[in-house]
């Protein structure tokens, strides 16, 4: 076999093996964006958990479950009080405290609910615990903020589910 037939196989030997490599690199591409973009509502089962009537007052609810002791469910709560009255509608405030040690301004944003029973339904989670809660007080979204932005977004995105839900119920 002469040089220049051998050099034109290894040529088009190493011209295959690049399609090829390109070919799984596109694959590899393509599954990463199914990945990226796929609904997250269908990543996993929806939570399993019903609060009582005490804390949806027979109404869809956004319900955040807070405590005064922790500084990342202060400043969350202060924010999602400044972002629930600019969207117009009441939030509840679920905690195991005494109701009166939330500072006013909180209790005038937030419908709070002191009850431990309920609050022993999440109490395995850390706070704060942002959901969305049906009127029949099945929880059809649970979300924990792990700071500030993270809540304004979950927020946003539970507001939307209970909105949603009275919008086609009318």
């Amino acid at each position: 076999m002469s040089p220049s037939v051998a050099l034109t196989i290894l040529n088009w030997i190493a011209i295959l093996i690049l399609f090829l490599a390109v070919g799984a690199l596109l694959r590899e591409v393509r599954m990463l964006r199914a990945l990226v973009v796929r609904e997250v509502s269908y990543s996993s089962a929806g939570p399993d958990l019903v609060l009582g009537a005490t804390v949806t007052d027979g109404a869809d609810r956004v319900v955040l479950a807070s405590d005064t002791g922790c500084p990342l469910c202060g400043a969350v709560t202060a924010r999602l009080a400044e972002l629930a009255d600019a969207a117009g509608i009441r939030p509840v405030l679920l905690t195991y405290e005494d109701v009166e040690q939330w500072p006013e301004a909180v209790r005038q944003e937030f419908d709070v609910v002191s009850d431990r029973d309920e609050w022993q339904k999440i109490a395995h989670l850390s706070p704060p615990v942002l959901m969305a809660v049906r009127a029949d007080g099945r929880v059809v979204d649970l979300t924990l903020p792990v700071d500030v932005g993270s809540a304004e977004r979950q927020f946003d995105l539970v507001r939307k589910k209970i909105l949603h839900r009275e919008g086609s119920a009318s």
